[in-house]
C-alpha cells in the first residue's frame, strides 16, 4: 500500500513539472523590436512633412497680404476719396493718362469720390484711375457709359486702390457726375444690383442717354459686383 502511494505521488509530482514546462514554452513571444522602431520613425517623418506643407501653404496664402500691410505702413498712400485727388499722382508718382480730361466724382454727405477715368480696365489703367470700357461709349454719345474702379486691391501702392470701397453707401435717386471735354454730364441713380462676376449683361449697348458703373462686392472680395446704373438728367 506505501508502495502504491509513493507511486502515485510520484506521478503527480511529473504531471506537475510537466505542466510547469508547458507553460513556460507556451509564453508568448517579444514583438519584434524592429517592426515596432520602423513604424515610429514612419509616423515621425509623416508628421513633419505635414507640418512643412501647412507652413508653406500658409505662407502662400497670407503672403500678398502681408506685403500688403508692410507696403501700406511704409507709403501711407492716401485713397481717391474726396477732393486730394489733384496731388496723389505726384505723391504715388504715377502720370495718368486722360487725353478727354475725363473725371467722376460724387458728393453725398460725408462720401466724396473724385477721380480720373482712363481708356481700358487692366490692372494698369486702375493705378492710374477709374477704367472706361473701351467698347462703350463716352457721355458725349448716346448710349450705355461703363467705367469701373477697385473696391480694394493688394496693391498698397496704388492710390486708386480703394477708389470705390464706399460705393455701397449710394442710393437710387442719388447723383453722379462725369465730366467730359469741359462739360459736366449729371446722372441719377435708378438701378443698383449685386450680379455674378461673370453676368455682363448690364454693359452692354443701350438706346438710352445712360452711365453704368461697378466695382467688386463685398468688400475686399471679387466674387460679385454691385453695379449702379444711372440716367443723364443734364449737362453744364
Amino acid at each position: 500500500m506505501r508502495r502504491f502511494d509513493s507511486l502515485y505521488k510520484k506521478e503527480e509530482l511529473n504531471v506537475e513539472r510537466t505542466r510547469s514546462a508547458n507553460q513556460v514554452t507556451a509564453a508568448p513571444p517579444l514583438p519584434p523590436q524592429k517592426n515596432s522602431f520602423n513604424m515610429l520613425y514612419f509616423y515621425r517623418s509623416l508628421r513633419m512633412v505635414l507640418g512643412i506643407w501647412i507652413i508653406l501653404l500658409f505662407t502662400v496664402i497670407t503672403y500678398p497680404w502681408v506685403d500688403y500691410f508692410i507696403k501700406k505702413k511704409i507709403n501711407s498712400p492716401q485713397q481717391v476719396l474726396g477732393t486730394q485727388s489733384q496731388n496723389l499722382e505726384q505723391k504715388a508718382g504715377l502720370v495718368t493718362v486722360n487725353k478727354n480730361n475725363a473725371t467722376f466724382s460724387v458728393e453725398k454727405k460725408d462720401l466724396k469720390i473724385n477721380a480720373p477715368i482712363v481708356e481700358g480696365i487692366g490692372d494698369e489703367d486702375f493705378k492710374k484711375g477709374i477704367g472706361h470700357h473701351p467698347d462703350s461709349v463716352w457721355p458725349n454719345q448716346k448710349g450705355n457709359v461703363v467705367i469701373a474702379g477697385h473696391s480694394f486691391s493688394l496693391d498698397a501702392e496704388n492710390p486708386y486702390a480703394e477708389v470705390f470701397s464706399r460705393l455701397r453707401e449710394l442710393e437710387i435717386g442719388d447723383q453722379v457726375t462725369v465730366s467730359y471735354l469741359g462739360k459736366k454730364y449729371i446722372y441719377e441713380i435708378f438701378a443698383r444690383e449685386t450680379v455674378s462676376a461673370k453676368d455682363v449683361s448690364l454693359f452692354g449697348k443701350s438706346e438710352n442717354w445712360q452711365l453704368t458703373f461697378y466695382t467688386c462686392d463685398p468688400p475686399k472680395t471679387d466674387w460679385r459686383r454691385l453695379v449702379f446704373q444711372a440716367e443723364l438728367i443734364k449737362i453744364e
